[in-house]
């Protein structure tokens, strides 16, 4: 029997497996409606399920994206 901890909600099927793991190409639109490719650096996810992705944009090496992805 699973121990449940009060006022979390679980997540078994998307916490078990990371959909980006590090050093995943992936690519986004941006507000301007142009389209940006990022390698994943790290992700990580919270209470609620949302999604954060670290990444490093192709575009300019030097600057770093996070983006948040709401699993529905």
């Amino acid at each position: 029997m699973q121990k449940r901890i009060p006022n979390q909600t679980f997540y078994p099927t998307t916490t078990a497996m990371n959909n980006f793991p590090p050093g995943t190409r992936v690519f986004f639109w941006t507000s301007e409606g142009e389209v940006q490719y990022a390698t994943v650096r790290s992700s990580d996810r919270l209470p609620d399920g949302t999604q954060i992705l670290n990444l490093q944009l192709e575009d300019w090496p030097s600057k770093k994206q996070s983006l948040y992805r709401r699993l529905v």
